[in-house]
């Protein structure tokens, strides 16, 4: 009688510790029904600070960079989010991008964000210095790709339930009220051209429903900031990149067909195109 309770009480624990383990969610909250994200320089920056957000937050996140083995932080954010997964893009290189679109066709892609960008070498981007290798550079980069790799994942993003491209852009790429105090001309001029750019992709993908945002990160401490400012001290107070990721992940889950004609800073403002 001793043994056959033992055994009857055994097979009870086994049967207890089997379904709390199938009622136990994933640490991450992460399914295959979860939201995907795709960002572009995700090895650095605000694009570190921006997959960390997502991740954190449940999404499945496609974290891409130039060079995954030089990405140690990021590598380590993914070896403890299992919904983040590495891959390889050059967004300067067709085929690393038409290789990347060949690997995720027929696989929605709720947001993607264009956030890979350069600041150039501020030497070449200067009155009586410019350099035409150094404005070709920056154009391609910052301007030219995040076009590109908004139609080459078009497809993608519109199977999505979310169905948004975001565009990383900079309030130096205004118009209507420029930064003056440095003169990095061509980053300045490619961020321009990208709010334009994006602003006629909007026109042209509204038929599939796709909204495009196009959002200012701030005056963020990183590297890229540092780079435009050549030595010269911040005459702003610089946010940690970590804050102006939150406040874009709320501007781009704010946004919609009716706000996303309006340039936004990070924390809301509006700037004039």
């Amino acid at each position: 009688m001793k043994i056959v309770l033992q055994l009857f009480l055994a097979c009870s624990l086994l049967i207890v510790a089997g379904g709390l383990s199938a009622a136990q969610p994933n640490p991450a909250g992460v399914t295959q029904a979860s939201p995907v994200v795709l960002i572009t320089g995700s090895n650095r920056g605000i694009g570190l600070a921006l997959t960390k957000a997502y991740a954190t937050a449940g999404w499945r996140v496609i974290a891409t960079c130039r060079d995954p083995s030089r990405a140690s932080e990021l590598k380590e954010l993914a070896a403890v989010h299992p919904n983040v997964v590495v891959e390889t893009l050059d967004v300067t290189s067709e085929p690393s991008i038409t290789g990347l679109v060949e690997k995720y066709r027929g696989k929605p892609i709720d947001v993607l964000v264009n956030n890979a960008g350069t600041s150039g070498r501020y030497e070449g981007q200067i009155p009586g210095q410019f350099d035409e290798a150094t404005f070709t550079e920056i154009m391609r980069v910052n301007a030219f790709a995040p076009l590109r790799i908004s139609t080459a994942f078009l497809d993608n993003v519109s199977a999505s339930e979310h169905k948004k491209i975001i565009a990383i852009s900079s309030g130096r790429g205004s118009v209507s009220k420029p930064f003056l105090e440095r003169r990095a001309y061509f980053y300045d001029m490619s961020k321009s051209a990208l709010n334009l750019g994006m602003r006629k992709l909007q026109s042209d993908v509204a038929e599939k429903r796709v909204l495009v945002g196009v959002f200012a990160p701030g005056i963020v401490d990183t590297e890229l900031n540092n780079d435009l400012r050549n030595g010269v001290p911040a005459i702003r107070k610089l946010i940690s990149p970590e804050e102006s990721a939150a406040g874009l992940v709320a501007l781009i889950a704010n946004l919609s067909k009716e706000n996303q004609h309006r340039f936004q800073n990070y924390n809301g403002e509006t700037f004039e195109w």
